[in-house]
């Protein structure tokens, strides 16, 4: 899955960058993306409802290493704020002349 959702984000990025795009095609990301965020709950749900069914007690079950939610935090934030930072490329067709 992860490595269509690139795919994807790659052919994206470079249909921006050329300027030849379908319209509605920032809607199909955002539909695509939300469907990818579901699937992600629907996979989480699962595992809980495995740990449910064999009678895994809550503390016998995997959590995340101490601070990790923490540091994916700080290195989303930092990433997002990465990419703010970086210049805006603006496809061909609106360049001035």
């Amino acid at each position: 899955m992860g490595i269509n959702v690139n795919q994807i984000a790659r052919a994206l990025n470079v249909a921006v960058q050329t300027g030849e795009y379908p319209p509605r095609q920032g809607k199909a990301a955002e539909e695509a993306a939300e469907l990818v965020r579901f699937e992600m709950q629907r996979v989480g749900s699962v595992m809980t409802g495995n740990f449910d069914y064999w009678g895994l007690p809550d503390a016998d079950r995997p959590t995340a290493a101490p601070g990790a939610e923490d540091r994916a935090d700080t290195a989303a934030q930092a990433a997002e704020a990465k990419r703010r930072s970086r210049p805006r490329r603006r496809p061909a067709r609106f360049k001035d002349e």
